[in-house]
């Protein structure tokens, strides 16, 4: 019985410590979905020629290898952004399997416990028919040997 107790507790505290990580997964994907949005309308505010036209704007050369060389740098910040967004997405998903195979398998214990107790139950009240059977028949038995 104690052992299942432990199973139980131990169950319980790592759906609490996967559910903490999914809340913090799910938070920070959602603040970084945000800032996608935001990345995404200024990109189609600025539309297409945005990028053309801070090339073309250019003073000179070194200016149009500058300018390159920065939006360069922010596309790939861009598909960095893309890719943790992604990741956390994927660590989303695998936490609410691992949530949810917890949940099963708490579940399953909780079953498992309930059960256990019902055929305890029932072992006591046949223990306790046994026993009243015995004191009736110890009864008998010493009416028998007064006699």
């Amino acid at each position: 019985m104690i052992e299942n107790q432990r199973k139980l507790y131990s169950i319980e505290q790592k759906i609490s410590e996967t559910q903490k990580e999914l809340d913090i997964a799910q938070k920070r994907y959602d603040s970084r979905k945000s800032l996608y949005k935001e990345r995404i309308r200024a990109i189609y505010m600025s539309g297409d020629a945005g990028y053309i036209e801070v090339l073309l704007g250019s003073k000179n050369f070194i200016d149009f290898i500058s300018r390159l060389d920065n939006i360069k740098k922010l596309m790939a910040f861009d598909i960095r952004f893309l890719n943790e967004m992604k990741n956390t997405k994927n660590l989303i998903a695998k936490k609410e399997e691992v949530l949810k195979e917890e949940k099963n398998n708490l579940q399953y214990v909780t079953a498992q416990v309930e059960e256990r107790k019902k055929r305890i139950q029932v072992a006591m009240v046949s223990r306790s028919g046994v026993l009243r059977n015995l004191e009736r028949q110890q009864k008998n038995m010493r009416k028998i040997l007064k006699i």
